[in-house]
């Protein structure tokens, strides 16, 4: 088997550096094929995950759940796997998949489990494996990228923290929803293929990444005081039963609204709405316990 490791030596987290030491090591201790892709600037990850997925069997993300994206962006579609050595600032996927944090341990994961079947979401073209957001947490991550500096001295603490002055300064637009034929409406959307969002927030509780669907919150009222009540709900799991929060589950999704809403996928800022959303079922492969 030959592997590729895709990986940002730059990221913000600092964890890459001493990782990717330990992580050559391991790989020449077991005379394992290894070839290391370092990128240098957004969507590179992207261009040399799908270069190497076609000479490589599993292709590995070192890094958190932006680089994952990128590489899954790489290969989706194509017949190799992949492989994630948690690197990132929270490493959502990681903890949802069960992967060790620690990347000799990763490693140790990856040569030895075979590949399994999940599936993936996909928004206006663009693949996600944890979660798509449209709307207020979009513009979250707006205003974090917008001052890297404070995400790279705080770590976790910037979102918070760049979050409070957002839902501060934010004016929700009205949404509608179609979802598998369903109309829908509300101010705040979020799509989820897995349990967890930003932690060990349980936001999306029916999800499974083999299930065939995505899990749809949908937020209906707008106001700052209700906003607050959402996201304090979430922390502890309470929003799903909320009458003015709808939980459901789709194949197919259509968002549409008049003024043009940010999306991200997997807190990476990928388009604007119209949203069309859909899963593709079983259809990457991933390694995991």
């Amino acid at each position: 088997m030959r592997y590729a490791l895709v990986v940002n030596p730059a990221a913000r987290s600092g964890k890459s550096k001493g990782a990717l030491p330990k992580i050559k090591a391991f790989f020449e201790r077991r005379k394992e094929k290894l070839t290391i892709y370092k990128t240098q600037k957004k969507g590179d990850a992207i261009e040399m995950a799908k270069k190497a997925s076609k000479t490589h069997g599993v292709v590995i993300a070192g890094g958190g759940d932006g680089t994952i994206n990128e590489v899954i962006n790489g290969i989706a579609g194509t017949k190799a796997a992949l492989g994630i050595v948690p690197m990132g600032t929270t490493n959502v996927l990681a903890m949802e998949l069960d992967i060790p944090d620690k990347p000799v341990e990763a490693c140790k994961l990856i040569v030895s489990k075979k590949p399994v079947k999940i599936d993936i979401g996909q928004v206006n073209g663009r693949y996600f494996l944890s979660w798509a957001g449209i709307g207020l947490d979009s513009h979250m991550i707006r205003d974090t990228e917008n001052i890297p500096i404070i995400k790279k001295i705080l770590g976790k603490i910037s979102y918070p923290l760049i979050g409070l002055k957002t839902l501060l300064t934010y004016s929700p637009t009205k949404m509608s929803v179609n979802a598998d034929g369903k109309r829908y409406t509300g101010h705040f959307i979020l799509v989820g293929n897995i349990k967890y969002y930003g932690g060990k927030f349980r936001v999306y509780p029916k999800a499974e990444v083999n299930d065939g669907l995505l899990d749809v919150c949908i937020f209906k009222k707008k106001s700052l005081i209700h906003t607050f009540k959402y996201t304090l709900a979430m922390g502890i799991g309470q929003h799903v039963n909320y009458d003015d929060v709808d939980y459901i589950q789709a194949k197919n999704i259509r968002i549409d609204t008049y003024d043009k809403i940010l999306i991200h996928t997997d807190a990476e800022l990928a388009s604007e709405t119209p949203a069309k959303i859909s899963i593709k079922p079983l259809f990457l492969k991933v390694i995991t316990k």
